[in-house]
């Protein structure tokens, strides 16, 4: 009887979420929290479940497609238009077949202080499911066709209910793995590209059509706006005879609109923690323990650095003058670029508010020497990324890596910013703004770090530990052993050219990497080159400076990153921190602390920005003014 009542709420899950979606139009605030919820919920499915035991059974092809799940539908979309989406639900659609069958096989064969739990953690998700898979639907063709698809899960967790053990191992093999690896990869897409609110309250204008629209990155660019406060940046005194380097002037506005979704992830993520403590030794509980083992063991052992690092960020904004330009000026060759690599490695400044920093110091007629110079080693690594690097990386390899920071600023700035001219502003005697009261400053400072910077840095800083705990259980201790030549250190710096690369957020990955028989020097060489070039940067390079200063900064960047990673290989040097000499029996208090606040600050973050402002942070980091 108890499995028969469990089987049937499995079954309402999936119908309820369709049923969420037909809400009126003045019930947009409610739709928001629904939307939050299935982006937490299913984003949790794909990355806490179906991936980690994908990749533990199907290897690296299942890796392969994964990453094919999450590509193909933009691309299609891309070149077919609405062709995308639809591949993207049918996908879904074909993927989650086998798997509603395989957990309703599972709930009749579960032993009875098993089923209860388990069966509730189904009908969790299945709620989000059905709503993410009504939605793909409804927003390209008719309602008739997203219920039809609802439906056949519906049939399909029926058919797993009964066929029972046959199913089950039927649906068991390579194949199954593989396309869960893909259903996986797919619902990433979905989530990050497929808004609620775009398939809702049509009906009045278009009958019973859907408003045919593709969520292209526009939408989402200006949904993460809307959703956030306004990004702020360290700012130049407006009047060019003053021209400072400010950071104390910011502007925030707050949104109330980020409300409703918020609370919808927060209820989100107490399902996912309910589903994955439910399910625990079915199938994917022991990769998911593993991963989940890792990812607590790495935050706590960052977690007191990464708060200090935000404290002495709010201390040093409050502390410091504003830099005036004529400083960076002073210089001349070697001398330039180094003051700009200095004024740059200490600021507080997230990776994103290099360029329009950049942009206004050349229009006060900073030479390009130390303008470079500064480009380079900022975002290179900052004061979060300095201190969050100690205890995983060490203190050796971070100032082996802040050393390699400098000189590689100073080499672009030497060998390119020479040949290259900017507009000469004014030479009149400045002025010295005027500062406020301590207590204005220290309150200025900590909005500072403890919300602009802290909302841009801790999404990649959680992103990056999910990535490391996410592999570390899937890939053996020697799996890069054997990549000790020079060339790895090559195609690690070829690798983190196009991409954005924040900081914070690479150090558990490379930490991961290391752990697993990477060299160092490799390591090095991804950041140091990742943070320093990516396609918004070249971009503004090139329409600042020419195509041939792009490609000079480019190039010297990727060669003295390389010659960096081949001088540390040469090098003696241990990573002394190792998963598994540590376990969660003996815990640092102030470790444990050190997280708890952070866990606080990360639940304000998501309040101020919205989920999805959170996952703009990384799918649109750099916004070019």
């Amino acid at each position: 009887m108890l499995i028969t009542v469990l089987l049937m709420a499995s079954v309402l899950g999936l119908i309820a979420g369709p049923l969420l979606l037909q809400l009126k139009e003045e019930a947009q605030h409610e739709l928001g929290a629904v939307d939050g919820f299935a982006l937490v919920t299913v984003g949790g499915l794909a990355v806490l479940h179906l991936l980690p035991e994908a990749f533990l059974h199907g290897g690296v092809i299942a890796v392969v497609f994964a990453v094919a799940g999450m590509v193909l539908p933009s691309l299609i979309d891309r070149i077919a238009g609405q062709a995308g989406t639809r591949f993207a639900a049918l996908l879904l659609l074909i993927g989650l077949i086998p798997h509603a069958a395989l957990e309703s096989a599972a709930l009749v064969h579960a032993s009875t202080d098993d089923a209860l739990a388990l069966g509730l953690a189904v009908a969790a998700h299945r709620l989000p499911v059905g709503l993410i898979l009504y939605s793909m639907i409804r927003r390209d063709s008719n309602a008739k066709w997203a219920w039809a698809a609802v439906i056949v899960l519906v049939l399909t967790t029926v058919l797993g209910f009964w066929g029972g053990g046959e199913l089950s191992s039927a649906l068991h093999g390579n194949g199954a793995i593989w396309l869960q690896a893909m259903v996986g990869g797919s619902l990433l897409h979905v989530v990050f590209s497929h808004h609620l609110h775009d398939c809702t309250h049509h009906d009045h204008a278009h009958g019973d059509e859907c408003e045919t629209h593709s969520y292209t990155e526009t939408d989402v660019e200006h949904d993460h706006h809307a959703h956030a406060h306004i990004h702020h940046e360290p700012t130049l005194d407006p009047d060019p005879v003053t021209a400072e380097v400010d950071l104390h002037r910011h502007t925030y506005k707050t949104d109330t609109t980020t409300l409703w979704p918020a609370a919808g992830a927060m209820v989100g993520v107490a399902v996912t923690a309910f589903t994955l403590l439910s399910t625990t030794g079915h199938d994917h509980g022991d990769a998911t323990v593993s991963m989940m083992h890792a990812f607590v063991e790495m935050a706590l052992a960052g977690a007191p650095m990464l708060l200090a690092a935000y404290l002495l960020a709010a201390l040093l904004v409050a502390c410091i003058p504003p830099a005036p330009t004529h400083w960076l000026a002073d210089g001349q060759g070697l001398s330039s670029a180094f003051r700009g690599a200095v004024f740059g490695l200490p600021l507080p400044i997230s990776s994103c508010g290099v360029l329009p920093l950049y942009k206004r110091l050349i229009e006060r007629g900073v030479p390009a020497i130390a303008a470079l110079g500064f480009l380079i080693a900022a975002p290179a690594l900052g004061l979060d990324a300095f201190l969050f690097s100690l205890p995983l990386l060490g203190v050796e390899f971070t100032v082996i890596r802040l050393a390699a920071a400098v000189f590689v600023a100073v080499v672009v700035g030497q060998c390119v910013g020479r040949f290259i001219s900017v507009p000469v502003e004014s030479t009149a005697e400045e002025t010295t703004s005027q500062r406020g009261a301590w207590k204005e400053r220290l309150r200025d400072g900590f909005r500072f770090s403890l919300v602009e910077l802290f909302d841009h840095t801790m999404p990649w800083v959680l992103a990056g530990l999910l990535l490391a705990a996410w592999f570390e259980p899937l890939i053996s201790d020697t799996a890069f052993a054997a990549l000790s030549s020079p060339w790895v250190i090559v195609l690690c710096g070829l690798m983190a050219i196009p991409i954005y690369v924040c900081t914070s957020g690479a150090i558990p990955v490379a930490l991961l990497a290391i752990h697993k028989g990477l060299s160092p020097g490799a390591a090095l060489t991804f950041l140091i080159v990742g943070p320093a070039t990516n396609t918004a940067t070249f971009r503004v390079l090139k329409r600042l400076h020419g195509k041939a200063a792009a490609w000079g900064v480019l190039s010297v960047v990727t060669g003295a990153g390389l010659l960096a990673g081949l001088w540390l290989d040469g090098q003696a040097i241990q990573i002394l921190f190792d998963l598994h000499e540590h376990t969660s029996d003996v815990v640092d208090p102030w470790a444990e602390l050190s997280l708890l606040c952070l866990g606080v600050l990360i639940v304000a973050s998501l309040f101020r920005q919205g989920p999805r402002g959170m996952a703009g942070q990384i799918t649109h980091p750099i916004h070019e003014h």
